[in-house]
């Protein structure tokens, strides 16, 4: 097993040098540094929390204009079937967690933009 993934991570290392033959030569340290950055990324564990797929379809739905009562149904398991009070608290989860992913998104971006006007100022 052992073998069989290094014999691997070197035909892929040995097909990236000969596709991108013109990039290693102009910058060598940098193309291994980005090239090991991407190779990490793609591979778990990943940064943060997994993400929900009930959350991610109720924003798509939401993107689609789509009411929530709409939405309900289609994304809670057993929506129709569970305890009103129950049901109105997984309601307000699922509203409370897309608004949560939304918010902590805008974060990121304005924490990017801040950080890249620094670097441009300095």
């Amino acid at each position: 097993m052992i073998g069989s993934l290094e014999r691997e991570v070197k035909r892929f290392t040995a097909r990236l040098l000969r596709e991108h033959a013109e990039e290693v030569k102009r910058d060598a340290k940098g193309f291994k540094n980005r090239a090991c950055g991407l190779f990490k990324r793609c591979l778990p564990p990943f940064a943060g929390r997994p993400t929900e797929d009930s959350i991610t379809r109720a924003g798509e739905l939401r993107k689609q204009d789509r009411q929530w009562k709409e939405i309900y149904p289609v994304v809670i398991l057993n929506h129709a079937t569970l305890d009103p009070p129950i049901r109105r608290q997984a309601e307000s989860n699922l509203r409370s967690a897309l608004r949560s992913r939304r918010n902590a998104r805008r974060r990121r971006r304005q924490r990017r933009r801040s950080i890249a006007g620094k670097n441009r100022s300095a």
